[in-house]
């Protein structure tokens, strides 16, 4: 079954009929990944674009919907998550309720979200959406309308032409075997249809956004804050510092072995959930998605979250993993494994860990 199925959209509203109201409820969910301390609040929102045709009902025609997430922190500082962080982050363990239970009354956690999250939206989100789907779709516009223009143009010319020419013959008394009359109403006809599918492509370029539906929310607890809570070593030590060292060194090397190929990389590591760190264009205007992995001299494994699993599983030809090698302050020449069977996630899974050996031996050189 697929998005549009019938049976996935009736087992989809009937779930939404019985349980909704649980997504307004909120959960508490953990990410593993950040060692940090600040807690943030996910939100779910639902956002559409319209165009200018309407239905039966008076509605403007749906072209464009979205499930979309923002993540707020205390500071009230926002950042776009990507396309489904929750993939990404687990569910609060029994033992884990106890050492939270002070943050969970916290006064930052009972403001009014759904205005605030509304307005941010408008602000981020929105105009994102509206720009990427507007851009497309009116560039696809332009040239439908270029290349109905000239082949409906030519077709009126051809029957305008056709009828002067049936008149004149009509007014020296020819037979003839069309009659001038039916190649006007044709060429009458022809213009009329340009007319209207011009009318019609004019609606479809009057692309608007409709306000953002909140569909739920959940806080989002670093697995750094959980560790500190319960007294174990702190996560923003010489360990957290040495690893962030390590993933430097690396994305450093990926970015070098991307400008040698000539493509043109773009650091994204800070857009969470999105299953990649870096977006790469080369000159023929392909975008290549590239997950880095930085490991020390010993390490043997390397672990993927569910979206970079997610990512390589959806555009086999675009996503690579780049592995380098850190002794020191070095950093070796990355290697990138693309086009492998990264496996299926098992269900509740956040994380898939690979052999790093294995993947070593499957990569090669960037090319």
């Amino acid at each position: 079954m697929s998005p549009g199925h019938p049976l996935l959209e009736a087992c989809l509203s009937l779930v939404l009929e019985r349980d909704g109201a649980v997504l307004a409820q909120g959960a508490v969910l953990v990410d593993e990944r950040d060692l940090g301390s600040e807690p943030r609040m996910l939100f779910c929102l639902e956002h559409g674009l319209q165009d200018g045709h309407r239905n039966r009902h008076g509605q403007q025609q749906l072209i464009s919907n979205r499930l979309q997430f923002l993540e707020i922190n205390r500071q009230g500082e926002v950042a776009i998550a990507g396309s489904a962080p929750y993939l990404d982050y687990r569910p609060l363990k029994q033992e884990e309720r106890q050492p939270i239970e002070g943050l969970l009354s916290e006064s930052w956690l009972a403001q009014d979200w759904d205005q605030l999250v509304i307005t941010k939206a408008l602000t981020s989100l929105v105009p994102e959406h509206l720009e990427e789907v507007k851009g497309e779709r009116l560039e696809r516009i332009a040239k439908a309308g270029q290349e109905i223009q000239s082949r409906m143009q030519r077709e009126i010319n051809l029957w305008y032409r056709r009828y002067e020419e049936l008149k004149l013959q009509e007014s020296a008394g020819k037979q003839v075997r069309l009659p001038a009359q039916v190649a006007k109403e044709r060429y009458e006809l022809l213009v009329a249809r340009l007319e209207k599918r011009k009318a019609q492509l004019a609606l479809e370029a009057q692309i608007s956004a409709k306000v953002p539906i909140l569909k739920g929310g959940t806080l989002v607890i670093p697995v750094g804050l959980l560790l500190a809570q319960q007294g174990q070593a702190d996560p923003t030590g010489p360990d957290a510092a040495a690893r962030k060292r390590v993933e430097l060194l690396a994305m450093n090397a990926v970015f070098e072995a991307e400008k040698a190929m000539g493509r043109m990389p773009k650091d994204v590591s800070a857009q969470r959930g999105i299953g990649y760190d870096i977006e790469s264009l080369d000159s023929n205007g392909d975008l290549f998605f590239i997950e880095v992995k930085g490991r020390v001299d010993g390490a043997d494994s390397v672990t993927l979250t569910i979206n970079e699993v997610n990512t390589g599983r959806n555009s086999p030809h675009r996503f690579r993993l780049a592995l380098v090698a850190v002794t020191g302050n070095q950093a070796a020449a990355p290697v990138y494994v693309s086009g492998i069977d990264w496996g299926v996630p098992g269900f509740g899974d956040t994380q898939i860990t690979k052999n790093l050996q294995q993947l070593l031996a499957a990569g090669r050189a960037p090319h």
